[in-house]
Parts: C-alpha cells; sequence; structure tokens
C-alpha cells in the first residue's frame, strides 16, 4: 500500500532541498540537513491530525508558500539570512502542531473511555467527548504547540525560540488582529499559513474545511457568521477587512518572483467583488 502521507513529506523536503540550493548554492550544509530533519519531524506529527483544515495538507502548502517567501526576500535583498531561512521553515510547520491529540506526554487518551482529556498548560485540562476530531483543540492549540516546543526543542544552530514563539502565537486565522509590534517573522508565518488555503486548487471545498472546522471548536460565532451558506457568501468582506494588512509584506515579497505573482493573482482573482 503506497504511504501518501510519507510521500508528501519526502516531497516538501525536496522542494526544500531545491529552494535551499538556489539561495545558498553549495554551502550552509548544515542549516539544509539541520531543516530537514525538524521538517519530517513537524509534518509527521502533523500527518496524525483528523482535523478537517490544520493536517498534513494544509501545513505543507504552508511550507511551500514559506518557500516561495524566501525566494521573494532573495530576490529583494540578495541575500536570505539563514536564521531567517530555518526559523521561517520551523515555525510555520510546527505552528499547528497543537492540535494533534496525545502530542504532549500528560495527553489522556484511551479508546476505551468515553471522554478524552487534553493539557492546556499551568495544570489544566479540558475534557471532550470521545472520539473527537482534533479541531475541539484550535482554541488551545498555540498554547500546547508552545509546550511543545519548550519540552522537544533543544539548542540548536539559527534557532530562536523566542521569535518562534511569537510566531506560532500569531499564526491563528480565526483571530482577526495582528498587533503593529509583532516580528516579520510573525507577519511571514501568518501569511504563509493565509495564502496556503486560499490558493489551493480545490479552494471551495477548503472553505468549507475551513468553516466545520471552526464550527466544532465552537468559533465560528466569534467570527461573526451564523451558517454555512452565510460564510462561502461573506468571506470576502471578511479577508478584506481582517487579513489584508497581514498580508502586506508578503505580497511585496511575492511580487518579486514569477511563482510568487501567481500566488497573488490567485487570491486576488477569488477574492474580487
Amino acid at each position: 500500500m503506497i504511504d501518501f502521507r510519507s510521500l508528501q513529506i519526502e516531497h516538501f523536503c525536496e522542494q526544500l532541498a531545491h529552494h535551499h540550493q538556489r539561495i545558498y548554492g553549495e554551502s550552509e550544509v548544515e542549516l539544509l540537513q539541520n531543516t530537514l530533519n525538524i521538517s519530517r519531524m513537524a509534518l509527521a506529527k502533523m500527518s496524525v491530525s483528523n482535523s478537517l483544515f490544520l493536517n498534513v495538507n494544509h501545513t505543507k502548502r504552508a511550507g511551500i508558500i514559506a518557500l516561495e517567501l524566501l525566494d521573494g526576500v532573495l530576490h529583494d535583498t540578495g541575500f536570505v539570512d539563514p536564521r531567517l531561512f530555518f526559523n521561517l521553515i520551523v515555525a510555520t510547520l510546527i505552528s499547528h502542531v497543537g492540535i494533534v491529540g496525545g502530542i504532549l506526554e500528560e495527553d489522556e487518551v484511551n479508546p476505551n473511555k468515553p471522554t478524552e482529556r487534553y493539557y492546556v498548560g499551568k495544570g489544566k485540562y479540558q475534557t471532550f467527548d470521545a472520539p473527537s476530531s482534533g479541531s475541539v483543540l484550535w482554541p488551545y492549540y498555540k498554547e500546547r504547540s508552545l509546550l511543545f516546543v519548550d519540552k522537544n526543542f533543544r539548542s540548536l544552530k539559527n534557532f530562536n525560540a523566542e521569535d518562534v514563539k511569537l510566531a506560532i502565537k500569531s499564526s491563528d486565522i480565526a483571530v482577526k488582529e495582528i498587533s503593529k509590534d509583532k516580528t516579520d517573522l510573525c507577519r511571514l508565518v501568518r501569511a504563509a499559513h493565509i495564502f496556503a488555503y486560499m490558493t489551493q486548487s480545490q479552494y471551495n471545498q477548503w472553505l468549507v474545511r475551513l468553516y466545520r472546522s471552526l464550527e466544532e471548536a465552537d468559533l465560528i460565532e466569534n467570527l461573526g457568521f451564523n451558517d454555512l451558506g452565510e460564510f462561502r457568501t461573506n468571506y470576502k468582506s471578511y479577508f478584506w477587512d481582517n487579513f489584508l494588512p497581514d498580508l502586506t509584506y508578503a505580497i511585496r515579497l511575492l511580487g518579486g518572483t514569477g511563482a510568487g505573482k501567481a500566488l497573488v493573482a490567485i487570491v486576488y482573482s477569488r477574492m474580487s467583488v
């Protein structure tokens, strides 16, 4: 039987190596190996997610967008700091790992029990009827992802824990605002996840996936929508009102490459009124 998840992971790693070679040539070998190792680990963790939206498919797509953003940085400045290369890929791929039930050793998931208890930090748990999709953890994934980073990431060359943690906190597309005080890494990670589903070939399907996942997490009313029909009809207005400021920096970078321009064109065509 073909393991499509493993194929996805290796396809991303091939793309990562290709972009690394384009940016650094034959140098920064350690950077490439460290980024490949973290990428495989992060995507393997996300491959366990059964959330309709925050799953390995979305995460891999966001990683591909992050690589295109790095190409944009190269075109814009002629150089990509290895720290940006590493931390952008790490933060993008690891952002939503907290959506995966059982990712933390404190989680209590037993197929013979009618409930599931997930650790959300500071000695607190959230309990859900079993079996539940990982989407129920959406309101808590940031805290859980941060705990995962603290427990599993040690000193690595080019790794900036504080920057990555800030980017994880900014990655939630169920939250409207992004502070002006956020770093460029925060903006790029957030943009990678927004562009990931906005440019999917099956965009309408992914919009439904987004709605159903937010609905399962009891977050849809926070966004101001009452039902799926209203969500699909009014999502364009929601995008212009809430997401465009988050994308300004990324759009400028993507505008510097052919592939990036194509991504921007897709988003604008789908969001045109």
